[in-house]
């Protein structure tokens, strides 16, 4: 499906963090991938009351951002680490024990929310570790309401290659089949808005759930 891209990719600690190791790797998630978080918030924009689930939060600095975003919404996330879900509710124990935000073990193939009952998603730097891509799409698709946005955040390979991550970044191919599974899970692609950042090209591809187009199914 992808030509010279990451995915599908192994999952080792990159895909799930755990051990001293992954601790380590959770401080440079912190650092590599925060400005990821804040163009993908961006493109979410979400508004002050919004309930929005964030899929593969990792140490949690996207979820604080989104919660920064919206001050008097829910804040929903779910990650397959055990380690960098304790990693998240440490970064926002404040927003936590108020019930603001939410991170919980889970898996982005079997979503444990209910039908509609999201008005964004976002998932940053970790679509290549999905095993099941459009199937994991059909499922952010079911907890999205109608006209609810979803973001995709990933790597994308500079026309250089001179960038540290364009090994593992997502060519032109690995883009084009990103934008397919998107059509296969039902969703509408509405924008892809690219920014170089520190250390990397990226990519924010922007889709709607729409009433125009059912599931994919």
């Amino acid at each position: 499906m992808m030509s010279n891209g990451p995915k599908p990719a192994s999952l080792g600690q990159p895909g799930r963090p755990s051990g001293v190791v992954g601790r380590l790797l959770g401080h440079v998630m912190a650092r590599d991938n925060d400005p990821m978080n804040a163009l993908a918030v961006e493109c979410l924009a979400p508004g002050p009351t919004d309930r929005v689930l964030e899929v593969g939060f990792g140490p949690g600095c996207g979820l604080a951002r989104l919660a920064a975003a919206a001050p008097q919404g829910r804040i929903d996330g779910i990650d397959h680490s055990e380690l960098m879900v304790e990693a998240a509710r440490r970064r926002n124990w404040r927003a936590v024990e108020s019930g603001r935000v939410a991170p919980r073990l889970a898996n982005v193939d079997a979503l444990p929310y209910e039908d509609a009952a999201f008005d964004g998603v976002m998932a940053v730097n970790n679509h290549q570790f999905w095993p099941e891509p459009v199937a994991a799409l059909r499922e952010v698709a079911r907890v999205l309401r109608s006209g609810g946005r979803l973001v995709v955040a990933i790597r994308a390979r500079s026309p250089e290659g001179r960038l540290r991550y364009d090994g593992i970044a997502y060519d032109g191919a690995a883009q084009a089949a990103l934008r397919a599974e998107l059509e296969g899970a039902g969703l509408v692609l509405r924008d892809e808005v690219r920014r170089l950042l520190p250390r990397v090209l990226a990519a924010a591809f922007v889709a709607e759930r729409s009433e125009e187009r059912p599931l994919g199914g």
